[in-house]
């Protein structure tokens, strides 16, 4: 019995890790609407938003801080640097009004103190 309990957690922390180690894309089926993440999400929650990048601004440390739309509203996402490269068209060309899905973890990181937001580990580009 609890070689089975160990065998099932080892299981289940290895498909946590795979889908959160950047390998497998956030899907379309986990989206939520902007306005459904800032209402409801919580610091730790791993979430997955898709809108156009309306706005980039400096982050803390090696982060830059994207504005990402949709027809609910508004979003930040902290983005590393090596995922903005990933997203631009040309190298250092801003990418406002890519269309992009992403996915990571709900939290202040990279952000101010009291602003919450999606910290990415994840991208897709869905339109350039």
């Amino acid at each position: 019995m609890s070689r089975f309990i160990v065998l099932l957690a080892v299981l289940l922390l290895a498909t946590a890790s795979a889908a959160i180690d950047g390998k497998h894309p956030p899907s379309a089926a986990s989206v939520k609407p902007a306005a459904e993440l800032n209402e409801s999400a919580i610091s730790g929650d791993f979430v997955t938003a898709e809108g156009l990048i309306a706005d980039l601004r400096g982050g803390n440390g090696s982060y830059v801080v994207a504005t990402l739309e949709d027809d609910s509203g508004s979003v930040l996402a902290a983005v590393p640097e090596y995922i903005r490269r990933q997203i631009e068209s040309e190298p250092g060309v801003d990418p406002i009004g890519v269309r992009v899905r992403v996915s990571g973890v709900w939290d202040h990181k990279a952000l101010d103190e009291d602003t919450q937001g999606i910290r990415v580990q994840n991208v897709v580009v869905l339109e350039r």
